[in-house]
């Protein structure tokens, strides 16, 4: 019976051997190595396939185990619509959770700049940023479903 246990602990340790790679988190790259540029392109039927948008990350270790998050932002080619606004994101897929980075809108031409900053515990388990598409006056904190622009952390 204890041999068996054994053999049963073994194959677990291998097979967590061999998925571990698999599972590494998206953001990771950019938290140990403290900054990281995502290219997002256009989604969704109403976006111009030459929309895109660069964000430039910067994370720097703050005490506590804490993160400032840091960013720079550049939209292209992404027409604003009347009473509507964007609103860029990171989003980890798996849990579903998502934290908003701002608000912005974009000029006649349908550029944008922005910035901003923040604290996290984790930006590690991020695996995409996200712009969505907003109504102006909308109360709901959480992220919308008309995604416009998309990339992925890697």
């Amino acid at each position: 019976m204890r041999n068996r246990i054994v053999l049963i602990l073994a194959a677990i340790a291998l097979a967590v051997l061999m998925v571990a790679p698999t599972m590494a988190l998206a953001g990771a790259r950019i938290q140990d190595e403290g900054e990281g540029t995502v290219t997002l392109d256009a989604r969704g039927e109403d976006t111009p396939e030459q929309a895109t948008a660069t964000v430039k990350f910067k994370l720097q270790k703050v005490d506590a185990g804490y993160v400032k998050l840091s960013y720079d932002a550049e939209v292209r080619n992404l027409p604003r619509k009347a009473g509507r606004i964007f609103v860029a994101w990171i989003v980890d897929e798996e849990t579903g959770f998502s934290r908003p980075l701002g608000v912005f809108q974009t000029d006649r031409d349908g550029n944008a700049e922005r910035s901003g900053s923040g604290q996290a515990v984790f930006f590690a388990p991020f695996n995409k940023v996200q712009v969505t598409s907003e109504e102006l006056n909308d109360q709901d904190p959480r992220k919308g479903d008309q995604v416009v622009l998309e990339g992925t952390l890697e």
